[in-house]
């Protein structure tokens, strides 16, 4: 398994979800385990309002997690 399909396989279901009627655009997300990794990674996409990332970890790679973590934590630093 490789990120760059499960960040596609993301970017798909966001594309589905902005196109329904139905939605305001506002989309939160949330994962556990390796589901909070992939959360931590969708978090950082504009159209993510909230996310809960609960035991973030990705088991297959863990310098991903750091990226991830690292990106997370420039982005919460432009906003202060």
């Amino acid at each position: 398994m490789r990120l760059e399909w499960l960040d596609q396989d993301r970017r798909a279901v966001f594309d589905a979800i902005r196109a329904r009627s139905d939605v305001n655009g506002r989309i939160c997300v949330a994962g556990w385990w390796f589901g909070g990794h992939l959360a931590l990674r969708a978090a950082l996409e504009p159209d993510v309002r909230a996310a809960a990332c609960f035991c973030a970890t990705s088991g297959h790679d863990p310098a991903a997690t750091d990226h991830a973590l690292e990106a997370m934590v420039a982005l919460f630093a432009k906003t202060l």
